[in-house]
């Protein structure tokens, strides 16, 4: 379940309640094979989204905010929203980025080791979305959030993962989701969660409808947004 970024290294309609929201205009990190056909289609001009940058990724994020107190970003892969989280959250709050995948684990406490005093401090650790209960720092306590970046596409049940989610939130808590707007499955994609689906998926939860805050052009999955949930009793 590598996850996090444009991020196929990670663990995973149209109906109801969505509000749209402004496009963004950069890219995410890819670390996926090209797929050629859908990139051409995707942009008339030719011309692809770069790679997401930290300041990018910082920013696509922020739509969500604002962010404070304890996060949880499952399927963080090597930690390109992590780290984005980490800084938008501040000195004052505290980051936990679980993943399956250890090597990238690895390579984000690396990044923790070296992160300015500014941002939140993250703690790497082994888990999976389909068993929080069994993730040390979550499986006793509450956060004020969790992230899931790119992951819950890798599910075929997002709506148990998300259950839990809502379980394991502060009454004030939320729930951001990053994912890509399509409906067609590939090998990186297995289980799509166009927004209209996710506010399907929300519903049987425990959340309110999804609120879309921002999206933007993916070089690989045509379009990601960025989309904000509560729980129904924090509502």
């Amino acid at each position: 379940m590598a996850a996090g970024q444009d991020r196929p290294d990670s663990v995973s309609s149209p109906t109801n309640d969505v509000t749209a929201a402004p496009r963004a205009a950069c890219e995410e990190v890819p670390e996926e094979p090209e797929e050629p056909v859908e990139r051409a289609a995707a942009h008339d001009t030719g011309a692809l989204p770069s790679r997401m940058t930290h300041d990018e990724a910082v920013g696509f994020l922020a739509a969500a905010g604002p962010f404070r107190g304890t996060w949880a970003d499952i399927g963080a892969g090597s930690g390109t929203f992590a780290r984005a989280l980490a800084e938008l959250l501040g000195p004052t709050g505290a980051v936990t980025a679980v993943d399956t995948d250890e090597r990238a684990l690895a390579r984000l406490r690396v990044h923790d080791a070296r992160a300015s005093d500014a941002a939140a401090p993250i703690t790497a650790v082994r888990g999976d979305m389909h068993d929080l209960t069994a993730i040390a720092p979550l499986g006793r306590s509450t956060v004020d959030g969790f992230l899931f970046a790119n992951v819950l596409h890798f599910t075929r049940t997002p709506d148990a993962v998300l259950a839990q989610a809502a379980a394991r939130l502060k009454p004030d808590g939320r729930v951001v989701v990053i994912e890509y707007e399509r409906r067609m499955t590939n090998p990186w994609v297995p289980h799509p969660l166009p927004l209209a689906r996710l506010a399907e998926v929300s519903a049987r939860a425990g959340f309110t409808p999804p609120r879309e805050v921002a999206r933007r052009a993916s070089a690989y999955h045509r379009e990601m947004y960025c989309a904000v949930m509560t729980t129904r009793m924090g509502s």
